[in-house]
Order: C-alpha cells, then structure tokens, then sequence
C-alpha cells in the first residue's frame, strides 16, 4: 500500500474481478472482519439501459430461446410480417 491508501493488484486478481486501468472498485466491510471486493466497470450514459435487471432478464430469455432453438426464419420483412400478425 502506498502513502495515499494506494493498491496495486496483483494481476490475476485483476482478471478475476474483471477490471483493467481507470475502473473502479468496491470494498464491503463484513461484520466478522473480512472484506469484500467488487469490480465497478464504467459504462456510458447512452448504454446504460442495456444493463437494467429488466433487460438482462430479457437477454437471459433470448439466449436460453436460442439455445432450445425455439427460433423462426423468414425469408424476407414480409414473412416476418405475416407470422407476427398471425400471432
């Protein structure tokens, strides 16, 4: 630790919380005495959104779709269309 309350991270458990130079990170302190770390990455104003709890679910939603293969293919805009308006 430097004067200033400064940290250097060892490599590997930069990686693991996931953080590169100019992010941040959180310390909890627990009641019994051990602290936890959090790796806090900046992410822009405008992309925000992508990172609401509602969205990730969302995502979690089409991903697990994809991976079942509950998908459809059309062939063009129309297709898609006409399915989306047989619904």
């Amino acid at each position: 630790m430097r004067e200033k309350n400064q940290l250097t991270l060892p490599r590997a458990v930069a990686d693991a919380l996931s953080v590169r130079a100019g992010d941040k990170l959180s310390f909890e302190l627990q009641a019994d005495g051990t602290v936890t770390v959090r790796g806090l990455v900046s992410v822009p104003a405008d992309q925000a959104w992508f990172w609401a709890p509602e969205w990730q679910a969302g995502e979690a939603r089409a991903s697990a779709d994809l991976a079942l293969q509950h998908t459809e293919t059309f062939n063009d805009d129309d297709d898609a269309d006409a399915w989306l308006a047989s619904l």
